[in-house]
């Protein structure tokens, strides 16, 4: 079938599901197209409609009044696959029926016709009146053209009197009735102009009343809601664009710029309302692409600055930040050089808390501000460090629950970078321990403390040996003292020796050295320093031919006076420090030494028992020498620990 189009050349065109009209004229069922134009002398119209059957189409009611001279034409083409196309052209003149035929087709005249492919005009009430019937044989395609002069066809003329109507691609306009008022199958429609370039085709405004949608759920238009959806039907905002989460591209923008260039604004944002260009106060997203490198594509972040001058406009004044290409961050400036780049000359915040408060699990480069000390700190993938505050070098260096501690077990230099306050123990060597049933060497003496703001510098740590045991036995003699250790201006004394084989009191030092007997009676222990140790521990007279050591002096308790003939003193407990990141004693007393029975035990701290050495880097004093040969022990060497916060 041919394809025809429906034009409307002015007026409005309402297309609804329930548009009514008083004083209906007609209606059309028709599968193409209606064309009606001309004047009160000249009026046309064509139809068109396929039927599956045989049937009797009702073309037309019509009447005609005030006239001895009526006329009207009708035009019918018929088409079918198995024959050649057939037209039928039937002329009716006057008001007395009369007919003719001007094509070689058998037209039935009268209202008892049966003939196949007919066109029939019956007069229902004398001559006022008429019907106008098409008679179908079989499944057609069928165009009916009307042109009359005067008459007015003003009646319902789909109705068909016998057979079914088969309405596949019906075309159909009502002006009255509940019914749709537009339904087309064929053809553009163009309103506004005479040549449609697609299936609807409008120039000029459209008002749509109700919701709106395109497919299932390409476009949706909530009319109630003021809503659209794209990808669905129920839009919850002003605009809701739904897409696939694994393959989906839900929005694409097409308007950015080439390089440097930021003149175009994908998005914008704008206040109230209102237009960017009209107190929309707007800020916008513009983004710049560069095919042939990382620089020059980015996303920019422009907002509405009253302050900024530098680039005055109404939308977005002032580029706050830029994201390029290569991943780098640019606040307060468009070309960022690091992953993160801020320039201008305010500050940055960083995030703060306590110690206690830090991420459960740090991870190299984090960086935060500590509360608790007042400093910047970082990560090194093992423990917090401080930014800023003290920064030094020497000694072993380790890391531990935040602190910065160097521990020096040799005489070296603790150089001090950038200052401030640090935290020391500093314990000098033991004194060594009596010969031949001597008494206990003395523990070198133990300081702790803080120095507060420690300017930078070179400073020199001596570490003291230990003194050397009793090698005579020689009554009324000691063994050798422990040496000093020193950091900056601190100094902590060596212990004080122990006595061989008795006779006199036991050395001086940080803590004294025990004293051992003689037939001419008890001695009393060295003298310790206070605040660095203390006394050791006195000998006894024997009975018969034995005789007993006290031991020596330890940083936290003085020495133990020997018991008895058999049983020699022990060594006193030094004292506990945890600078080190663990609590260990240091600075014990050396135990004295018996001619026969049980010795004595060194002080918790490095002391040394009978026959040992004092401990190695504690201060411990040595253990004296049994009776006979056995000579004196040496003290245990001292120890500079200096901490600081990390």
């Amino acid at each position: 079938m041919a394809q025809t189009n429906v034009q409307a050349f002015s007026g409005d065109v309402a297309i609804s599901s329930n548009v009514t009209a008083a004083n209906s004229k007609f209606s059309l069922d028709t599968n193409g197209t209606l064309k009606q134009a001309g004047n009160s002398n000249s009026k046309y119209i064509k139809l068109m409609k396929f039927f599956g059957d045989a049937s009797n189409w009702k073309i037309a009611t019509g009447s005609y009044t005030g006239s001895t001279y009526q006329w009207f034409s009708i035009r019918a083409k018929m088409s079918r696959l198995d024959r050649d196309v057939k037209i039928i052209q039937f002329n009716y003149l006057a008001n007395d029926g009369t007919s003719r035929v001007r094509d070689p087709i058998i037209i039935g005249g009268g209202i008892t016709s049966t003939q196949a492919n007919e066109i029939k005009v019956y007069n229902k009430t004398g001559d006022s009146t008429y019907e106008i019937y098409l008679q179908i044989d079989s499944y057609t395609s069928v165009e009916v053209e009307i042109s009359h002069r005067i008459s007015t066809i003003d009646d319902d003329y789909s109705t068909v009197t016998t057979g079914a109507i088969d309405e596949t691609g019906l075309t159909k306009i009502y002006d009255s009735g509940t019914t749709a008022d537009l339904r087309l199958k064929e053809g553009n429609v163009g309103i506004g102009t005479t040549s449609p370039g697609s299936a609807l085709d409008v120039v000029g405004d459209v008002a749509i009343s109700s919701n709106l949608a395109v497919d299932t759920n390409t476009l949706f238009v909530d009319s109630v809601g003021n809503k659209v959806g794209i990808g669905m039907t129920n839009p919850q905002a002003t605009l809701d664009v739904a897409g696939s989460h694994s393959s989906g591209k839900s929005l694409q923008l097409r308007s950015g710029d080439q390089g440097t260039s930021t003149d175009s604004s994908q998005i914008i944002f704008s206040y109230g309302n209102n237009p960017y260009n009209s107190s929309g106060f707007a800020h916008s997203l513009r983004t710049r692409h560069n095919g042939g490198a990382d620089a020059g594509n980015a996303i920019d972040f422009w907002l509405w600055n009253t302050t900024d001058t530098t680039n005055e406009s109404t939308l977005g004044n002032k580029r706050v930040m830029t994201i390029e290409g290569n991943g780098r961050v640019g606040i307060g400036t468009t070309s960022p050089d690091a992953e993160l780049h801020v320039a201008g000359t305010g500050a940055i915040v960083l995030p703060g808390g306590t110690t206690g408060e830090r991420p459960g699990t740090g991870v190299a480069g984090m960086v935060r501000f500590n509360v608790t000390t007042s400093k910047l700190e970082y990560h090194t993938g093992t423990d917090w460090l401080g930014i800023g505050g003290v920064s030094a070098t020497g000694g072993t260096v380790s890391y531990i629950g935040g602190y910065t501690i160097h521990t020096f077990t040799s005489s070296a230099t603790f150089a001090v970078l950038s200052g401030g306050d640090v935290e020391y123990l500093v314990v000098a060597g033991g004194g060594g321990g009596g010969m031949n049933a001597g008494a206990g060497g003395g523990a070198g003496g133990m300081l702790t403390g803080t120095i507060s703001n420690l300017t930078p510098d070179a400073y020199s740590i001596t570490v003291g040996g230990g003194g050397a045991g009793g090698t005579t036995m020689t009554i009324g003699t000691l063994a050798s003292n422990g040496s000093n250790s020193t950091f900056n201006s601190i100094t902590a004394t060596g212990g004080g020796a122990g006595v061989n084989s008795g006779g006199i009191a036991g050395g001086d030092g940080g803590s004294g050295g025990g004293s051992g007997n003689s037939g001419s009676g008890n001695f009393d222990g060295g003298t310790g320093i206070s605040g660095e140790g203390n006394n050791g521990g006195a000998g006894t007279v024997p009975g018969g031919d034995y005789r007993t050591g006290g031991g020596g002096g330890g940083a936290g308790a003085a020495g133990e006076d020997s018991v008895s003939t058999t049983q020699a003193g022990n060594g006193g407990i030094g004292r506990q420090s945890s600078i080190s990141g663990s609590a260990v004693y240091y600075a014990g007393g050396g135990g004295g030494g018996v001619h026969t029975g049980t010795g004595g035990t060194g002080g918790t701290g490095g002391g040394g028992n009978e026959n040992q050495n004092g401990g190695t880097n504690t201060g411990g004093g040595g253990g004296a020498g049994r009776s006979g040969n056995g000579g004196g022990m040496n003290g245990g060497s001292g120890i500079v620990i200096i901490r600081y916060l990390s």
